[in-house]
């Protein structure tokens, strides 16, 4: 099996790609001077041969951060991921990437194509890069963009509402959590997200159920749905097909890709489950080589959508398997479980306590969702017992439909109260209620 797992037919090109990469930075960095010692890095024959890094290595050396910094990058953001710790991220955000990006997402979504001239981008926009580089990717291809940014004062959920129900917006990016929720917000004051100007979606920052990626399309009329798979301070990533699987874009040669069973050290084959790594090989200011990402993934070698190349089907992170009853599990199983009821709202708690699990959902309309359906509907994806409660309108989002916690992952909790638990109030429900 060939190192790069999504594109083995360029797996010579892509591997000396890597060999100069390592070898560029090994001149250019303590960390990776030290990490290579005693490897010829000219004699490597398989991306296996270079120890893999992960963020929290990266971190505690510090070295690598300090010398970056001290070239002092043209642009500097930070990212905390799920974890939490800081960790720089280093866009290329001149001219001529952008409007390479901006010429890559067109070719691949058919923007111009599709005579698409107005685009909400409700991503951060403060200390991450993600929202600046999809703003400037658009306006090069002559698309007007609402820059909504995410839950500030300038650019309330009600303010990004109102805006999508008024300026005729045809394509929205924007995190799954916000874009399921505008729509729901939209259904709660009486309006119709279906009836919207919106044709295309593109939705980043996590990792989606087929199911919620089924509810997102027909929220908004079967629009078109399109993702990345990524981590931001790669600045790069696989892209989504129609069945929600994730290639290599067309032609590339800029990521190179590994299913790795940490156990063995070794590469992954098809339908087997591994951790993904990551390495971006155009130049970079810091680079990431063999970077693991902490995501799970099946390989498949062959895939039903129109780009006939491998494919990888993401599971979750490592560090969000439970096990319940003796059975490892991953939110995306509760997810597809729970989105199989369109009564259920899109948003879901789950707690792991002593080898329990208790999941909230949430009602989305008056029709009343019986707990016996979610827990049998949960057996069925998950193969485990799951205790369920379902909770009225607002208990899980504010009023305006944003989470009170980041969904898709499992609450690892100590003790029985915490386990019971609600989140609390937050400062959105706050500053809207005075």
């Amino acid at each position: 099996m060939a190192g790069n797992v999504l594109n083995p037919a360029r797996e010579s090109d892509s591997l000396d790609r890597l060999r100069q990469l390592a070898e560029s930075a090994a001149r250019s960095f303590t960390f990776y001077r030290r990490l290579y010692e005693g490897i010829n890095l000219q004699g490597i024959r398989s991306s296996i041969e270079l120890p893999s890094i992960n963020r929290q290595g990266v971190v505690t050396d510090g070295s690598l951060l300090h010398e970056v910094w001290l070239e002092r990058p043209p642009f500097y953001f930070e990212t905390s991921g799920s974890t939490g710790d800081a960790f720089p991220v280093l866009p290329d955000l001149g001219r001529d990437r952008v409007e390479a990006f901006g010429d890559f997402i067109d070719s691949w979504m058919k923007l111009r194509n599709d005579q698409i001239r107005v685009a909400m981008v409700a991503l951060p926009m403060e200390m991450n890069p993600m929202g600046l580089k999809y703003v400037l990717g658009l306006r090069h291809l002559g698309i007007s963009v609402i820059p909504a940014g995410v839950r500030n004062f300038l650019a309330p959920p009600s303010k990004v509402v109102d805006l999508l129900m008024r300026r005729e917006v045809q394509l929205i990016v924007g995190r799954p959590l916000e874009i399921i929720r505008y729509a729901e917000a939209i259904e709660d004051e009486g309006g119709n997200p279906a009836g919207l100007s919106v044709r295309k979606i593109f939705v980043t920052g996590e990792i989606l159920s087929r199911r919620k990626w089924q509810r997102i399309s027909e929220l908004y009329g079967d629009a078109e749905v399109y993702s990345t798979y990524g981590l931001t301070e790669l600045d790069g990533g696989l892209v989504s097909c129609p069945e929600g699987k994730f290639h290599i874009p067309k032609n590339s040669l800029g990521m190179y890709v590994e299913l790795i069973d940490d156990e063995s050290r070794t590469v992954v084959g098809p339908s087997s489950q591994g951790e993904i790594v990551l390495t971006n090989l155009n130049p970079q200011p810091m680079p990431l080589i063999r970077y693991k990402t902490g995501d799970l993934a099946v390989l498949h070698e062959e895939c039903s959508c129109h780009l006939g190349t491998p494919s990888l089907e993401i599971l979750g992170r490592v560090l969000d398997r439970a096990d319940v009853g003796g059975k490892c599990v991953l939110p995306i199983q509760i997810e597809e479980a729970v989105l199989g009821d369109r009564r259920v709202s899109a948003e879901f708690i789950a707690n792991v306590w002593q080898d329990n699990l208790h999941v909230f959902v949430e009602q989305r309309s008056s029709e009343r969702v019986a707990r016996a359906e979610v827990e049998s509907q949960i057996f069925e994806h998950a193969g485990v017992h799951a205790k369920v409660t379902v909770c009225e309108r607002g208990h899980l989002a504010d009023k305006l439909g944003i989470a009170k916690e980041k969904g898709g992952r499992f609450r690892f909790v100590d003790t029985q109260e915490e386990f019971a638990s609600l989140p609390k109030v937050n400062f959105v429900d706050r500053s809207l209620t005075t």
